[in-house]
């Protein structure tokens, strides 16, 4: 039976993964730490699905850093939609999720100077795929194997560049997958901790036009100047959760993930740890709408690395100015879960 809930959801780039879940969790309310509790629903032993869609207002603002936007859309008011779907099957101690999330945004930048005429740009653009499985050890701890992947949908045209070579971003430009296992820790149904001794990230950069630096030869961690188009890390992750109504009907969630590539294809090794947290406010209006705030933080040195920037002689032409790209939105919306 469809049910309408009130919620409005952002999340960009990178989610790694919903969180594994154990046979014993599977009567509480369960999901990733970005999920509302609303869409978090109980599992049962057997096969659960849940899909939702969703349109939502908002007010964004971005640092000078992010660079998985078009130049010229900070600040404007933007229309957001989402869809989401997961199933979920568990069997005794055994549970296997499946997680897929699409979101597209569109915002205006204001007028064209030459043509005059208003322009509409993507700024929030996100496929996400995950699939894990989760096996009870104890009430607290589970075991897991899971691989998430994350790239967009639509191809975005770099403004600054006057050559055929003018791709930002598209799809697989850049894509990621990562495949990991290891242990949950979850004292409390609301905050878990999640170490993946063994994970591998692959980057893909997969379009024949995209802009690449020309000094380097790389464009998001990938040689593209030599006609590579991924990269391989060996490394570990760390996964911090928290989701939880903070006081009457108003629900507080984030994750803050690690990534610590040990080695790469490249021969580097024992690489900066790669950061990233999603964090997601919401407090509901009635019984069907509800304001959001939202926040993602990127601190990944292949896609920009200020001190290497900094220290380069001469240094490249580059409107970057911060390793941390920041993103931040503030809206209002709805969604229909079904």
């Amino acid at each position: 039976m469809k049910k309408i809930t009130c919620i409005a959801l952002l999340s960009a780039l990178s989610l790694t993964g919903a969180f594994a879940q154990s046979a014993g969790d599977a009567q509480k309310k369960v999901g990733d730490a970005m999920s509302t509790k609303d869409l978090k629903g109980e599992f049962k032993e057997g096969w659960n699905k849940a899909s939702s869609f969703g349109a939502t207002l908002n007010v964004t603002g971005f640092s000078d850093s992010w660079k998985q936007v078009n130049t010229g859309v900070v600040g404007n008011t933007n229309l957001h939609f989402i869809l989401k779907h997961q199933n979920a099957l568990v069997k005794g101690k055994n549970i296997w999720i499946n997680d897929f999330e699409g979101q597209l945004g569109f915002q205006s930048s204001g007028k064209n100077a030459t043509t005059n005429k208003r322009e509409f740009n993507r700024n929030i653009d996100k496929l996400f795929l995950n699939s894990q499985y989760g096996r009870k050890v104890s009430d607290k701890l589970s075991v897991f194997a899971e691989g998430n992947f994350i790239s967009q949908f639509l191809a975005v045209k770099d403004s600054e560049s006057d050559t055929k070579r003018n791709i930002a971003s598209a799809f697989m430009t850049p894509g990621y997958l990562t495949v990991s296992t290891g242990i949950e820790y979850r004292p409390v149904d609301y905050f878990t901790v999640k170490l993946a001794p063994l994970a591998n990230k692959w980057t893909f950069v997969s379009h024949k036009n995209v802009v690449y630096d020309t000094e380097t030869g790389y464009a998001y961690g990938v040689n593209v100047g030599e006609g590579k188009k991924s990269l391989s890390e060996f490394g570990s992750q760390l996964t911090l959760g928290f989701n939880k109504e903070v006081m009457k009907n108003v629900n507080l969630g984030f994750r803050y993930n690690f990534f610590k590539a040990w080695k790469d294809t490249e021969g580097n090794k024992n690489k900066p740890l790669d950061h990233r947290l999603d964090l997601l406010a919401t407090a509901k209006i009635n019984k069907y709408l509800n304001v959001n705030f939202t926040y993602i933080g990127i601190l990944d040195k292949d896609v920009f690395d200020h001190k290497a920037f900094n220290n380069s002689t001469p240094k490249p032409i580059d409107p970057v100015r911060s390793s941390w790209q920041s993103a931040s939105g503030f809206g209002i919306g709805f969604l229909a879960s079904f």
